[in-house]
């Protein structure tokens, strides 16, 4: 799930999950937006969840033409910017937030669209139903067995191909904090 960092009142960074489909970032933080229609009276920079690839969800920075609203320091020159994972979003008014595309190692059942998939750590096949983990480090996705009788996430401290730390109440792993 994607979530946006920001600051709480006590100045630390806090993540949020962005819930729904449209997000209004106002001068006093992120808000979910409920209808729609109420998209063309938003003066402020909107997040607008776009279509799904799997499990993961594509989210485009939207705001009027003229906007002072910059990602990672530059304009956004047609209004619409699609994010990537820890894009810094200034909205003009209000403070910066981060855009995270990262997510929390679980457990999940191995989807039945995945074609040939290996476990990248014991190399046998990963079958429709059985318990997983993919690896949520940046650049990775690999895939884990995770049962009793495979416990190929959990056999190390970190994933077989990146070293992504593997205990599975490890929460996230970045934020803005780190820059």
């Amino acid at each position: 799930m994607s979530h946006l960092w920001s600051k709480d009142t006590s100045g630390e960074w806090v993540s949020r999950p962005l819930e729904g489909d449209l997000v209004h970032l106002t001068p006093g933080g992120p808000s979910t937006l409920n209808a729609p229609e109420r998209l063309g009276s938003v003066e402020e920079p909107v997040l607008v969840r776009l279509a799904s690839h799997r499990e993961a969800a594509r989210w485009a920075l939207i705001c009027a033409p003229g906007s002072r609203a910059r990602v990672n320091g530059v304009p956004v020159p047609v209004g619409a910017r699609v994010l990537r994972d820890r894009d810094a979003i200034a909205p003009g008014e209000g403070p910066t937030v981060f855009f995270s595309t990262e997510r929390p190692a679980q457990i999940v059942a191995f989807p039945d669209d995945a074609h040939d998939t290996f476990c990248i750590r014991c190399k046998l096949p990963l079958e429709a139903g059985t318990p997983a983990v993919r690896c949520p480090g940046r650049e990775c996705g690999f895939w884990h067995h995770e049962s009793p009788e495979h416990p190929c996430w959990s056999y190390a401290d970190g994933c077989a191909s990146c070293g992504y730390p593997t205990a599975l109440d490890a929460g996230l792993q970045w934020t803005p904090a780190a820059l």
